[in-house]
């Protein structure tokens, strides 16, 4: 999903910070950041791969948990605070 995002970004037209935006986007939350992998002594080849994103979308990511009506928030006091402020009428 979010390839279609970033492909619908026009790059012609939009500024160099939306453009970091979604690159480090990208790098912490979806793909990870890109490293350069060296080849050994000698060797001039430098190969580009991703690394972990420093949060993958399996910590942040509720999909599933809305589709089976469950708790929509990976955090639990969050959740606690919003049924509490429910509970007293309070929002």
């Amino acid at each position: 999903m979010f390839q279609v995002i970033n492909s619908r970004i026009p790059a012609c037209s939009v500024s160099t910070e939306l453009i970091e935006l979604v690159a480090y986007f990208d790098a912490t939350y979806v793909s990870g950041p890109v490293r350069s992998i060296h080849g050994p002594d000698g060797d001039v080849r430098v190969r580009l791969a991703r690394s972990s994103p420093t949060f993958p979308p399996n910590v942040w990511n509720v999909y599933e948990e809305t589709i089976a009506d469950g708790e929509r928030t990976n955090n639990l006091h969050e959740t606690w605070n919003k049924a509490f402020s429910v509970l007293v009428g309070y929002r």
